[in-house]
């Protein structure tokens, strides 16, 4: 085989990679305390997955599930996506014990990668999903912990109903510093500005009116 063309498609692969790998930037992040200060000062749920660099199933999932449109504005808004890798150099705390990421895995009982690890609204483990399931199951999955009814129903049911969960629309007033602070830890939350779609996070100056902008979550000053 010719070397150039040999050049040429390791140009290709190295570019087709590092896309993908940008495309995931906007909303899936690795550090597990920032994941639960955006929970807490945000009011979207934390989702944990437990992967690997050399797990199929982890790199397969995020090159489609993740990569899909709709599921993306629901991380986007509703959760915090934190992908946990092994590391026995990196630290974190976790209820008042200070541990390192693979001991996270111990911690969360993952023993097989990917495993998801989902918290409710006080950021307290809820469940958990083993493996990599197809786009509709995971979307279907984030829309059903979404799901606000008094009605008892197993998940098989809500998706052969079809049951419709909208993403909720809100304004959040938050004080400067807690602001600031997601400006820089949560890679979907930005100062206003040109060329942003509705599924990005945004931050509005006093003297903008809230009621000229789409977006779901809309960060204002208290």
């Amino acid at each position: 085989m010719n070397k150039n063309f040999l050049i040429f498609l390791s140009f290709i692969f190295i570019f087709l990679f590092s896309f993908s790998n940008d495309s995931l930037k906007d909303f899936m992040i690795n550090d597990f305390n920032n994941g639960i200060e955006i929970s807490k000062l945000m009011d979207r749920n934390l989702i944990l997955m437990f992967s690997t660099n050399k797990c199929p199933a982890c790199t397969k999932f995020k090159n489609e599930v993740l990569k899909n449109e709709e599921v993306q504005k629901w991380l986007k808004t509703e959760y915090i996506f934190v992908e946990i890798l092994p590391d026995s150099s990196k630290k974190t705390t976790y209820k008042n014990y200070n541990l390192n990421y693979t001991q996270l895995f111990s911690v969360f009982n993952a023993r097989s990668t990917p495993t998801f690890i989902f918290f409710d609204d006080n950021v307290e483990p809820i469940g958990s999903l083993i493996g990599a399931y197809p786009s509709e199951i995971f979307l279907n999955l984030l829309k059903f912990l979404k799901y606000d009814n008094d009605e008892n129903i197993e998940i098989n049911e809500f998706m052969e109903k079809n049951i419709q969960v909208n993403i909720r629309k809100r304004i959040l007033n938050l004080k400067d510093e807690e602001i600031e602070k997601l400006l820089k830890i949560d890679p979907n939350t930005k100062k206003v500005s040109k060329n942003l779609d509705k599924y990005t996070n945004i931050y509005l100056d006093d003297d903008l009116n809230d009621n000229n902008y789409n977006n779901f979550i809309i960060l204002k000053k208290e």
